[in-house]
């Protein structure tokens, strides 16, 4: 095992050149279970930084160091700091155990939850808390409240700029697009979020800006657990959860379920200018149902072999109702056009861990996910389009094996193998008086195999991880109705570079380089048509070509115990970037699909400070920049560039032992993409949490948009014509949540990697 990590090391250009170490684990003092990402440092005597780790997700460290006399400590938010010399001889272990710190407020005893934030070599952890601005919402809510991530009031999100991102749950992705699939999970659920923008190997390349990782709550505790909601909101939504767990030595149970009323209400106007001028008047209620029902069986059989299945169906159902006045050639036409959409998604998912030791373990999962989409469109009168529904059914097939060892003190190996089966059957009927005409039909078939390693390797100061992914990609499409085939084969290799270099206690700088592809998505190059009303017309490009690009990201932090600072600056360069085409067709309707347009300079700059001024007071501050440019502006529009800023400033309040509070601001500057300027708007939120039943139960009042500034303006220029949006949701709304929870015991939870698959399509 020496020969074969000193022969590694050498040809990463690197050496093992301390002969000591420091090992051991970290747990809480109350659960005795491990502590994930907790802050490992070594000093001298005279308190002086000289190397610094954080542990692993099974709560495990290591530190190289000479031998000699220390001062080792350990800490982690919402903890009490451990401190103690140590004295470094032979290969040292050690048992460290952390207590809850508890903060004196006014002679009562308050415990922290705030946001933090924590920066890894290849990703960024923010452990959420108990969000008092994300109660009684979904994860978008909860997305919304970050700086790092920039989010709409559609629920589309974006990472630097854009939105080429993907989105996992507990490491594993859905068949739904992003918007819909963060509408389901509810923000009480989700303890982390990871912001992974410079990915490594061991992540799919697939996702140009990188990923989001959504971790929810999945620890089972001893004997019989139970929480529930209730919340409500003053637009009419509502909704319960329920969780009920059992949790044995050797075999666990775990059973959720929820149902959630979403409505949301806008008005919004469209008016075309040049040819073929018009204008429409839109009023529009989203009103949805989701249901969700889960469940987890974790066996332990022994020390080293861990067991799991999961099941895990949402149906998510919802209408868009829409009243139009629409104004065209000198006369006035009321329309009522329906949008009724199903999504129905199971997924089930198997997975086994053998754990040679402590912290090297073969661990294989597979998964299935069978997504059922019917989109349905009623025009009344229909004015130059016809009713239409759209069947989109995939089903998504995953296998993949990890090897996690150590080498030696100071070097990580992983290793893996992934295998992705996608098939789409897509189709779609006319409805003419009442009778459907003849349906088009589109079938897709995709596979992805993947291979990848990374090396990692702590030095003193500097911590380094090195990776290489091969990917080969086949796809074969048919549309029947015009007899057209359609088959990809694309197989490229992916490197990664991440560097962490560690000054002392109060500085780290950290340096990313990746190579990513963007292959088209399902809903990207299929041919039929979308079509929400007479005016507008979605479709897909067969021939459109993945998108490559090399991402670089330089970030440094300093921090002290009441004060941070982080700036982040990225650069990326497209290849082959795809775009959308907006162009006016012969019949007068905006058309929307995609191209290739060559190569594009992306920019990016993310600044976020955090301070406490005051025992009670904690607040941030984020802000970000982007800027794309095209090197050459392939449809002469002159218009060849993308740009967008926004600012999050947020405080946290403890007002008393019982009674927390938050506000924040979130500001979006004036956005313009290619074809698309916005103007800026804003939110003003305010949120109340006050503790109830000794702290079993909690009370939440949260309000958005105060000031009802979320409304804006949109003009959009394609090829024939200029059309200018405006927007105004309903967007000033108060919601209550009560949550109440009875639990107990000691937790024990299975060790799962984080892992990536492929998602599917949705509309």
């Amino acid at each position: 095992m020496r020969t074969i990590s000193l022969l590694i090391i050498t040809l990463f250009g690197t050496q093992l050149i301390l002969g000591q170490s420091i090992s051991g684990k970290v747990i809480s003092g109350i659960s005795q279970q491990p502590i994930p990402y907790a802050t490992i440092i070594l000093k001298t005597l005279e308190n002086q930084f000289l190397e610094g780790t954080t542990t692993l997700e099974n709560g495990t460290f290591t530190l190289a160091y000479e031998a000699g006399d220390y001062i080792l400590e350990a800490s982690f938010i919402g903890f009490k700091t451990y401190s103690s010399s140590i004295i470094i001889e032979n290969n040292e272990e050690l048992t460290i155990i952390l207590e809850e710190e508890e903060t004196a407020l006014e002679e009562v005893v308050v415990t922290a939850e705030q946001t933090t934030v924590l920066q890894l070599i290849d990703k960024k952890v923010i452990n959420v808390g108990k969000d008092l601005l994300a109660s009684g919402g979904n994860a978008t809510t909860i997305l919304s409240q970050l700086s790092e991530v920039q989010t709409d009031r559609d629920g589309n999100i974006s990472l630097r700029g854009s939105n080429n991102v993907s989105v996992l749950v507990n490491g594993k992705p859905s068949p739904l697009e992003n918007n819909e699939l963060l509408q389901q999970i509810n923000a009480d659920e989700i303890i982390k979020v990871e912001i992974i923008t410079s990915p490594s190997a061991k992540y799919q390349a697939d996702g140009l800006t990188g990923i989001i990782n959504i971790l929810t709550k999945s620890k089972i505790q001893k004997g019989v657990n139970f929480s529930t909601n209730l919340n409500g909101n003053t637009l009419g939504g509502y909704g319960t959860r329920i969780n009920l767990n059992y949790g044995g030595e050797k075999i666990s149970y775990k059973i959720g379920g929820s149902y959630t009323k979403n409505i949301s209400k806008y008005e919004f106007t469209q008016d075309r200018n040049d040819i073929l001028p018009f204008r429409q008047e839109n009023d529009l209620v989203f009103n949805g149902d989701v249901y969700n029902f889960n469940g987890t069986i974790d066996w332990f059989p022994n020390d080293q072999n861990e067991f799991s299945i999961g099941l895990d169906f949402t149906d998510n159902s919802h209408t868009l109702d829409n009243d139009a006045i629409i104004f065209l050639n000198g006369e006035n036409t009321t329309q009522n056009t329906l949008g009724d959409h199903i999504h129905r998604t199971l997924k089930i998912n198997g997975n086994y861990r053998y754990k040679f030791n402590q912290e090297d373990y073969l661990e294989v999962d597979a998964q299935i996910s069978n997504n059922t989409n019917v989109l349905a469109s009623d025009f009344l009168p229909n004015l130059g389009v016809l009713d239409n529904s759209t069947d989109n059914d995939v089903i998504i097939y995953n296998t993949a094996i990890d090897l996690s060892t150590n080498l030696s003190e100071s070097t990580k190996l992983e290793t893996g193998l992934l295998w992705n089966r996608q098939n789409l059957d897509n189709s779609r009927v006319f409805i003419e008086n009442n009778t459907p005409l003849p349906q088009e039909n589109f079938e897709n078939t995709q596979s992805t195999y993947a291979l990848y390693a990374s090396l990692q390797h702590n030095l003193p100061k500097l911590n380094i991880q090195l990776g290489l992914r091969g990917e080969h990609f086949e796809r074969e499409a048919y549309l029947e109705a015009i007899d057209f085939s359609i088959q990809n084969n694309f197989t490229n290799l992916f490197p990664s570079v991440h560097l962490k270099y560690n000054w002392n206690e109060e500085n780290t700088a950290t340096f990313g380089f990746n190579r990513r592809t963007s292959r088209p998505t399902l809903i990207q190059i299929n041919p039929i048509t979308f079509q929400p009303n007479e005016f507008t017309l979605n479709q897909g490009n067969p021939s459109l070509n993945p998108e490559f690009s090399n991402n670089f990201d330089v970030s440094y932090r300093f921090e002290k115990k009441n004060f941070s600072f982080s700036p982040t600056l990225s650069y990326r360069l497209k290849e082959d970037a795809i775009t959308y085409n907006y162009f006016l067709n012969d019949a007068g309707v905006n058309v929307y699909d995609l191209i290739n347009n060559g190569k594009a300079d992306s920019y990016g700059l993310e600044l976020l400070t955090t301070f406490k001024p005051l025992v009670w007071w904690d607040g941030s501050i984020g802000f970000n920049w982007n800027y794309e440019k095209l090197r050459i502006d392939q449809l002469g529009l002159g218009i060849n560039f993308s740009r967008s800023t926004s600012l999050v400033f947020r405080n946290q309040l403890t007002l008393s032992k019982k009674t927390n509070a938050v506000i924040s601001w979130r500001y979006y500057g004036p956005r313009d993409y290619y074809f698309l300027a916005e103007s800026n708007y804003s939110s003003f939120d305010l949120g109340f949490r006050h503790k109830l039943f000794d702290g079993k139960g909690n009370l939440n009042l949260r309000i958005t948009d105060i000031f009802s500034n979320l409304g804006s303006t949109s003009t959009n220029t394609g090829v024939g014509f200029v059309q200018n949006d405006s927007y105004n949701p309903q967007s000033t709304i108060a919601y209550l949540t009560f949550t109440y929870t009875l639990s107990g015991g000691t937790v024990k939870e299975r060790a799962k990697k984080a892992r990536q698959y492929n998602s599917g399509i949705i509309e």
